[in-house]
């Protein structure tokens, strides 16, 4: 009994190969005599491509979320101005400032 499932099985398993090898036979002879456009619609999609479409679907969605939690304070715009700074400039320097008058390589 249980020999005869295992057969079964086994016999199914490759009566499914040996159709899944005929049909792909069968599409490649089929394909000799299609346009080089239908075989290239028919060609599965690279994984980078779908990865890169999904990627970029994911941050314009993120984008878009945090555009709408988001609130902006102000805007302001200004035809002509000046920037000024809110506190003391700070000014960095040397404390010995001096002329470089070669610079010897060897």
């Amino acid at each position: 009994m249980f020999l005869e499932k295992l057969l079964n099985t086994a016999r199914r398993h490759l009566r499914q190969k040996a159709e899944a090898i005929r049909d792909a036979a069968t599409a490649d002879i089929i394909r000799q005599f299609q346009s080089e456009t239908d075989a290239i619609r028919e060609a599965p999609e690279p994984r980078w491509a779908r990865i890169t479409v999904l990627t970029l679907a994911a941050l314009l969605l993120s984008m878009l979320i945090v555009m709408i939690l988001t609130r902006l304070d102000r805007v302001v715009t200004s035809i002509g101005g000046k920037i000024v700074a809110t506190q003391s400039i700070n000014v960095f320097q040397a404390l010995d400032p001096s002329i470089i008058r070669s610079l010897d390589c060897t």
